[in-house]
């Protein structure tokens, strides 16, 4: 009886040892990162001004661990440090793929050596990338989300011109003006902006009005000519 009761301890033990064993083994096979390799990330965006060599080694290195053991919190705000990034979603595909999304800002603007986006948000980026032609806001903080709306809703009155603007800026003494890419400055004034604007460009093509001219249209019934 003793060497039964001796056999089933040493069985029990034996049994416990190998459950430890096998506990161990399966989490180290689990620990290493070969085990759920990340084979595949898909990148979802539309990018202009983001470098993207710098876009993949910050993924490559917050991955190296493999799926099971990437932390996308960690990895979401590491792209978030990017210049240009403006939103980032990530999301695990079993057995072996992340999928991220990625938002830039698209700058529409400059203002005190930095970028605007159609939101307002500031961009403190020190240059953008392709033949950019943006205009300078040259107005004070405040101004700046009236100053996106105004922008927005001259675009389609100006453009049928051909011109573009070059500089949207405010003054307390003369309030509104635009400076178009041929030189010309449009004094608006502070009421009734955008009628001023249309008015204006309805006689635009009529009128002999030269480069660099200084014009004036505060007026109800006319427009004055410098």
């Amino acid at each position: 009886m003793a060497l039964w009761s001796n056999f089933t301890v040493k069985a029990n033990i034996l049994l416990i040892g190998l459950l430890v064993n096998l506990t161990i083994g399966c989490w180290l096979l689990v620990l290493e990162p070969h085990t759920f390799p990340v084979n595949t990330v898909r990148i979802k965006g539309q990018f202009i001004n983001t470098n993207l060599l710098k876009l993949q080694d910050t993924i490559s290195h917050i991955t190296a661990n493999g799926l099971l053991w990437c932390d996308l919190s960690q990895l979401r705000l590491a792209l978030l440090a990017l210049p240009w990034i403006k939103t980032v979603k990530i999301q695990k595909q079993w057995p072996d793929t992340i999928l991220i999304k990625v938002q830039e800002y698209r700058p529409i603007a400059k203002w005190q050596n930095k970028f605007i986006d159609i939101e307002g948000n500031i961009v403190s980026i020190g240059h953008i990338k392709g033949n950019w032609e943006l205009p300078n806001f040259m107005i004070p903080k405040e101004y700046l989300s009236k100053t996106i709306d105004y922008y927005i809703k001259f675009i389609p009155i100006i453009k049928v011109t051909k011109l573009n603007i070059n500089e949207l800026g405010y003054d307390t003494f003369r309030a509104w003006y635009i400076l178009l890419d041929n030189g010309m400055k449009l004094w608006l004034g502070h009421t009734d902006i955008e009628t001023r604007l249309t008015r204006f460009f309805k006689i635009y093509h009529s009128k002999s009005i030269g480069n660099n001219s200084h014009i004036d249209l505060r007026y109800n019934n006319g427009i004055a000519i410098y």
